[in-house]
């Protein structure tokens, strides 16, 4: 099994596999072949524009998907830990050419592989399970332009953190990232983000501690985590505009409601949301 006995765990945890029982892993390693390479930390797994010919599956370590612009900073997309598929986005697009880079932040081991096993047993299956892990991306992808699309420091805060409250069904989450990887991942600057969250906490919004978070019920805006209109799926542009404009009329009548006047309501609305 091309030495990917020990990583079955990790392997029914993936997406292509999860749910295969041991003799399903041991043919599908077969089939798929590969090799499991070694990185050290800080070491190039593809650069922007890399032709992507094979899928990768993260066995041990963490990779980082980033962008780096023309001044030389690095834009955090993505934190890969194992379980994680690399690359499945790229495989599937006609030019296979990689808009990112990844890197390893720590050493890391990485299976890749062809895509298509050439078993029809399988090759439905497979497909099925990639249009799915495709799909989830999309989504995460979508909350990521919901989150940027706001101008306030504290919004995509609340945002992201709504998220992940979501996902978990708790309103205390242990996000992956530190202080300077979570102001890289909601492109703001750290020191105003630091400013942000000690403030956030002052009136009893949210409750932090290193990377876990509590969004707080009962202090002040934190109707605004529950409240928002959700964003309609693909709307760009205007819509986002006009989806701000709904936001802020929501914001404007939860302040009213908290016995602030219009002007001040207003102002609020302006300086801490949108």
């Amino acid at each position: 099994m091309n030495g990917l006995e020990k990583y079955e765990k990790i392997l029914k945890q993936s997406c292509l596999f999860r749910q295969k029982d041991a003799e399903e892993l041991q043919e599908l390693g077969r089939l798929l072949g590969g090799k499991i390479q070694d990185y050290g930390k800080g070491q190039q797994l593809l650069h922007e524009g890399d032709t992507i010919g094979q899928l990768g599956i993260v066995l041990e370590g963490e990779v980082r998907i980033v962008r780096i612009d023309m001044d030389g900073n690095e834009r955090l997309f993505q934190k890969l830990i194992p379980s994680y598929m690399l690359g499945a986005d790229i495989v599937c697009t006609p030019s296979r050419q990689s808009p990112y880079s990844a890197y390893c932040s720590q050493d890391a081991k990485v299976w890749f592989f062809d895509w298509m096993p050439g078993h029809k047993k399988w090759e439905e299956e497979l497909e099925r399970r990639l249009m799915e892990f495709i799909a989830n991306e999309n989504v995460r992808k979508f909350y990521r332009i919901d989150i940027l699309s706001t101008k306030s420091v504290r919004r995509r805060v609340l945002k992201y953190l709504r998220i992940q409250c979501r996902k978990t069904g708790s309103n205390t989450v242990e996000i992956p990232y530190s202080r300077e990887e979570l102001a890289n991942y909601l492109c703001v600057n750290r020191s105003v983000l630091s400013d942000e969250l000690g403030r956030m906490q002052e009136e009893g919004i949210i409750t932090f501690r290193k990377n876990r978070f509590t969004l707080c019920k009962g202090g002040r805006d934190a109707r605004l985590t529950e409240s928002l209109p959700p964003l309609p799926f693909g709307t760009v542009g205007a819509g986002v505009s006009s989806y701000n404009k709904q936001v802020r009329k929501q914001t404007v009548k939860i302040y009213k409601k908290q016995g602030r006047n219009t002007a001040v309501s207003v102002k609020m609305a302006e300086k801490n949301h949108i």
